[in-house]
């Protein structure tokens, strides 16, 4: 639509019309893009926190791998962060129970 065409909608509308229900359209108008930015804002929100947590999980992944790897010298397995875990804790305890033979 160019500008000439929203401007003959707009005085159309304005015609139509009651003056009294003016107000009314410009609050609701208001109240709309008030909540269309906040929506914007709380999507942008979550995207960003979404980002933070998957950085935070390739962390972890990438710690746990390295301890996995320095004690036992490779991994061979799911990389998932609940895997990792399991396998890293349970190559703790069998270098604590070969430490204590």
């Amino acid at each position: 639509m160019s500008l000439s065409e929203i401007l003959v909608i707009l005085i159309i509308t304005l015609l139509i019309l009651k003056p009294k229900d003016i107000p009314i359209i410009i609050k609701t108008t208001q109240q709309l893009i008030g909540y269309l930015r906040n929506l914007t804002a709380e999507f942008s929100s979550h995207l960003h926190n979404s980002q933070d947590n998957n950085c935070d999980t390739q962390d972890e992944i990438k710690f746990y791998l390295q301890k996995i790897i320095d004690i036992n010298g490779t991994y061979e397995g799911d990389y998932s962060i609940k895997h990792l875990k399991s396998k890293y804790h349970e190559l703790i305890q069998l270098k604590v129970q070969e430490l204590q033979k």
